[in-house]
This record gives structure tokens, C-alpha cells and sequence, in this order.
């Protein structure tokens, strides 16, 4: 999502820097909305990848 959303700013508004750095508060204003959220989402991604390595099937 952010890839898009950099690519936007590079292309519409010229990498100006007043949109980069709305942009960057803008999302450190949402992620840290619920402080531990974003850890919280982390770890289960993490777990999910962890989870599914250990799923390895032997022929």
C-alpha cells in the first residue's frame, strides 16, 4: 500500500516535500492510534510464517 502511495506522491505532486511529510505523519498518526496494535499484527504475521515453515511435507 505505501509503494502505491509513494508512487503517487513521486508522480501527481513531484516528490514535493510538503506532501511527504503529510503523508509520513499521516501514518504515524494511524498506526499509532492503538499503540500496541501494531506489534500485536506483527507477531501473528510473524507466527503465521513460522507456523508455515514447520509444515514441510516430505514425498
Amino acid at each position: 500500500f505505501k509503494d502505491k502511495i509513494d508512487f503517487v506522491i513521486a508522480e501527481c505532486f513531484g516528490k514535493n516535500e510538503k506532501f511527504i511529510n503529510a503523508m509520513k505523519e499521516s501514518f504515524e498518526s494511524f498506526i499509532n492510534q492503538r499503540q500496541n496494535k501494531p506489534a500485536e499484527l506483527i507477531a501473528k504475521y510473524v507466527d503465521s510464517k513460522l507456523r508455515a515453515g514447520n509444515k514441510v511435507r516430505f514425498s
